[in-house]
């Protein structure tokens, strides 16, 4: 009896006790429900929010849209043409004056290599003059590019004066480097420099052509003859492969070449910029073409 009982008593507790699970569960289910559904309803509400604002902010827009205008196309600046010609690129390129410049420290050492030679400069005496030409150059480049720039011509009295300020600069500073009688000697080179190069031509093409090349010694008789047949030269200028008596040059050089030099000193043409004595004969003649033009017009 006890036992039945007992067990009808825990059969009741358990379905009681189910009872108040079940109604527990239904409870949380509920109050969770609840909650997400006031979740989404505040997210449904911030959506709502979102939109209104978006729909403000394009009302407000709008009108400014409208109004606005656009800006004017700015026109498109036309590329300068590039200069072709070499002052004018040397003025206003750095890279193409560094390559410029590169050219002529090596352009220095052959022009001046006599006469460096003949001076009995040391190394660290040659590096020094090859600064001093190299920075006078550079400073010409400098007055060129100021020329034209804002009205400033070469003439006014500001260029004049900072031109001789470079010459005098330069000038004090290779004196000092060489000495007054060193310093009279490269005057006195520089003054056959363009001679000397037309005799470096002649006396190449000797060796090539003629096969009997020109002695050191008959060179620079060569040059001393070409350098008095210059005008410019005798007025104590700069000799000029321009204004060369030939006819003396051919009477005096004949007395110390030969009948085969002689030949060939008469028939080529150096390789120079400023040619020789056919080429200066070319630039006499059409000169004189002009000049005969330019009066009969008048």
């Amino acid at each position: 009896m006890l036992t039945a009982a007992a067990m009808l008593f825990g059969a009741a507790w358990f379905q009681a006790r189910r009872a108040e699970a079940l109604v527990m569960t239904r409870t949380e289910v509920e109050r969770e429900r609840a909650s997400t559904e006031q979740k989404i309803q505040q997210a449904e509400e911030r959506i709502r929010n979102l939109e209104r604002n978006e729909e403000a902010l394009r009302a407000t827009v709008r009108p400014v849209t409208a109004t606005t205008k656009e800006p004017p196309p700015q026109p498109v600046a036309k590329p300068q043409p590039r200069p072709t010609r070499l002052n004018e690129r040397l003025k206003h390129e750095p890279e193409m004056q560094a390559l410029w410049l590169i050219s002529r420290r090596a352009e220095l050492a052959t022009r001046y290599g006599p006469l460096l030679q003949h001076l009995k400069l040391s190394p660290d005496q040659r590096a020094r003059f090859e600064a001093l030409e190299l920075r006078r150059e550079e400073r010409e480049f400098d007055l060129k590019a100021a020329e034209g720039v804002n009205g400033i011509s070469a003439v006014e009295p500001a260029m004049v004066a900072l031109r001789k300020q470079v010459t005098d600069e330069y000038n004090e500073s290779m004196r000092g480097l060489l000495a007054e009688t060193g310093y009279e000697q490269k005057k006195e080179f520089e003054r056959t420099t363009w001679l000397r190069e037309m005799v470096n031509g002649i006396m190449g093409g000797a060796v090539v052509v003629a096969r009997e090349p020109l002695s050191a010694d008959q060179g620079e008789r060569l040059l001393r003859v070409m350098a008095n047949a210059s005008k410019q030269y005798q007025r104590g200028g700069q000799a000029s492969s321009g204004d060369l008596d030939w006819q003396q040059i051919d009477a005096e050089a004949r007395a110390f070449i030969t009948d085969a030099q002689f030949a060939f000193f008469k028939t080529m043409e150096p390789p120079l910029p400023l040619g020789a004595r056919h080429q200066a004969e070319l630039y006499r003649v059409v000169e004189a073409a002009k000049k005969r033009e330019s009066a009969g017009a008048r």
